[in-house]
């Protein structure tokens, strides 16, 4: 038996799901994080969506959400990083 891992841009119609896959793992251990809201946290990803230079990759198991990714590309002396 083997797992199709598909990767795949990540859009804004995706939000929702990587909101809850987000806070869910940073919940638990080691990083323990308390939220004050989703709001707060729909925030972070809208700021990061937003920026010109976002990137971001979302990894699915069938229709199963299990990986993201949220990144910059990073202007750089001879093209972008």
């Amino acid at each position: 038996m083997s797992l199709e891992l598909n990767l795949y841009t990540m859009k804004s119609d995706m939000l929702d799901n990587c909101l809850d896959l987000f806070m869910d793992t940073f919940s638990k251990e080691p990083w323990n994080d308390v939220d004050e809201s989703r709001k707060q946290v729909v925030d972070f990803f809208e700021n990061y969506m937003k920026n010109d230079y976002f990137i971001g990759y979302v990894l699915k198991i069938g229709d199963e959400l299990v990986g993201l990714s949220l990144g910059a590309k990073k202007p750089f002396l001879k093209g972008m990083e």
